[in-house]
């Protein structure tokens, strides 16, 4: 970082005084110099994003403001000072391409969030904490070394509507995707901490995520940035990679997910007669896009929706209805398929695609999701993916082996051809990394399954056309 950004300067500073030289080579020290004014041109706030860029971070996290604006005696009795305090950080931070990204914050931070050109960020889950009480030895190898995965990190399908709101994109605090080596770690105590035994440092020390699968697709589905956090090594680097293209492109879908309406309503008023709710964690979202269908007539003005629902904790068995979902998901016709924890990525002989219309309206069964059944955690991910043609050609059910299977990242433009004739066409215009390989599944008018395989060309760019030519 020296090399990158320069030796540190001296920030003239009423109140400090210099600190004592750093012990450690590898740190960053900001000098001070007591009793002198503070040019605009040294503004802590500048030289560090200045260097941010320098050292190839395009945004910074504004974290704990939760605690720190109410607890601040300045802030509470000049009024404006926290609106000037946050514009003044962004402001610094906008002048060299540094976007800003929040952590913990209070509901008037993300209002005052519309006011910053820059902001566009807000995490929506808890700490990645396991939220275990650890042993006083909790540091000896192999002495604390449970498996365990916390729900507060994870289930946070009711917090993503108010940052999306104000356009933020929400996203989930950082995971483990993988197994983790803990023999290189330093790990230590502390005397105080939120367990009752002491504060492992770091918090997961020793211990492994239970659910590497589950905090992946929720960080997929949030649509804002994907945090893996696994040591050196231990990333589970095909299971990340089922976010993303080659060129670590995220794939996402319009909108993060959403609680469904009918769980406000259980939480609101309790058991009501006649009306069900899901009793656990039930979120949808889609991907919708023009589709450019045309028979001897001409145009005929389509618009296609690709919808995801996911589950986990449930309690009960719950089954969601159109009513539940995006306007456009699951009207018409076209085909849903479910997978679960562990499950295969992709397709095989035993997915079942259950087919829907309107005679045979769509319907999502969720199954219970308890310690008996292996867990709170072993989640159910449905996918829905509508017919071309007015239900008469091929559906196209996307890049199955990636979690968001129809993304504008991936799928530019679809055109269905033909569609008053008894061999209807498709035509789906991708992009990616040069030379990246893509893997297209669809169902032919007939529901018949077929794959096609597309080289990205050098210009990023690429086309399947079903039937093949």
């Amino acid at each position: 970082m020296r090399g990158i950004a320069g030796p540190p300067p001296t920030f003239p500073h009423p109140l400090c005084v210099p600190p004592p030289p750093p012990q450690q080579p590898w740190l960053y020290p900001f000098n001070f110099a007591p009793a002198a004014p503070l040019p605009a041109d040294l503004h802590p706030l500048a030289h560090l994003h200045r260097c941010r860029m320098r050292c190839f971070s395009s945004s910074y996290k504004l974290d704990h403001s939760q605690q720190q604006m109410p607890a601040m005696a300045y802030l509470l009795t000049t009024p404006g000072s926290t609106a000037s305090w946050l514009t003044d950080m962004a402001t610094a931070a906008q002048r060299h391409g540094v976007a800003k990204q929040y952590g913990g914050h209070i509901s008037s931070g993300f209002l005052h969030s519309v006011t910053l050109p820059n902001s566009n960020q807000a995490r929506v889950s808890d700490d990645y904490i396991p939220g275990l009480t650890r042993p006083h030895n909790a540091c000896t190898p192999g002495v604390d070394a449970r498996t365990t995965s916390p729900q507060g990190n994870i289930l946070l399908g009711r917090d993503t509507l108010y940052p999306w709101a104000v356009g933020l994109r929400p996203y989930k605090d950082a995971f483990f995707s993988g197994t983790q080596n803990w023999s290189a770690t330093t790990c230590f105590m502390s005397a105080k901490g939120p367990e009752s035994t002491g504060y492992t440092k770091p918090e997961w020390w020793g211990l492994q995520e239970k659910y590497p699968e589950l905090n992946v697709v929720v960080s997929s589905l949030t649509a804002g940035p994907i945090a893996p956090g696994d040591g050196a090594g231990d990333i589970d680097c095909q299971l990340v990679a089922r976010t993303c293209r080659a060129d670590a492109v995220l794939l996402k879908p319009d909108h993060p997910q959403f609680i469904i309406d009918p769980w406000w309503l259980g939480a609101a008023f309790g058991p009501v007669e006649g009306m069900a709710y899901p009793q656990g964690e039930v979120t949808q979202t889609s991907t919708c896009m023009p589709l450019d269908s045309r028979d001897a007539s001409g145009a005929m003005g389509e618009v296609a929706c690709w919808g995801f629902v996911l589950s986990a904790a449930l309690t009960s068995p719950y089954t969601v209805t159109p009513e539940s979902l995006d306007a456009a998901v699951g009207q018409g016709t076209g085909y849903a398929w479910s997978r679960r924890y562990g499950e295969p990525f992709g397709t095989s002989g035993a997915t079942a695609f259950r087919h829907y219309n309107a005679t045979q309206p769509l319907a999502l069964a969720l199954p219970v999701q308890t310690t008996a059944t292996g867990g709170w955690g072993n989640y159910t991910y449905w996918r829905t993916a509508p017919t071309s043609c007015g239900g008469r050609g091929w559906t196209l059910l996307g890049e199955l082996e990636k979690i968001i299977s129809m993304s504008p990242q991936r799928v530019t433009s679809i055109a269905a051809g033909s569609c008053d004739t008894a061999t209807p066409s498709l035509k789906v215009s991708l992009v990616g990394a040069p030379g990246e390989q893509v893997r297209l599944t669809f169902l032919s008018p007939s529901a018949v399954l077929a794959q096609s395989v597309v080289r990205i060309s050098a210009n990023g760019r690429g086309t399947v056309v079903m039937p093949p030519k």
